[in-house]
């Protein structure tokens, strides 16, 4: 694995997110950030609390959530989704689209044609590919 992927993929910065109406935050390492997927005005966004999966309800959109957590590891796969790179235990597809496994959660995840240029490249230097 790259030297500089190795140190992203450990490295710990806190991420803050605060809601569309500045009345709830919620302030998590990047290391805890799982995914947050979109639900209508809201994002659900999955993270680790003592090691523990937990998530929580935000009323934030998707880009507004991303302009707050995006870093080099946590990126947009989909217009519904916002996965911790470093997360993926594994992913297949091909160019018509893709699928994350996440550890701790039996639903794949998607990558839709529009970040697959991007994503995968971050994977197969972050992850093992069956």
């Amino acid at each position: 694995m790259d030297q500089n992927l190795e140190i992203l993929k450990n490295s710990s910065r806190s991420l803050r997110i605060i809601s569309e109406y500045g009345n709830f935050s919620l302030e998590i390492s990047e290391t805890d950030f799982i995914y947050a997927e979109a639900a209508d005005n809201y994002c659900i966004v999955y993270f680790y609390k003592n090691n523990i999966p937990e998530k929580e309800m935000i009323r934030i959109s998707l880009s507004k959530l991303l302009q707050q957590v995006q870093t080099d590891v946590i990126q947009q796969t989909h217009r519904s989704f916002i996965v911790n790179l470093s997360k993926v235990i594994r992913f297949k597809g091909n160019s018509s689209g893709y699928k994350l496994s996440l550890d701790n959660f039996e639903n794949e995840l998607a990558i839709s044609r529009n970040f697959i240029s991007v994503i995968v490249p971050i994977l197969k230097d972050l992850t093992i590919r069956p």
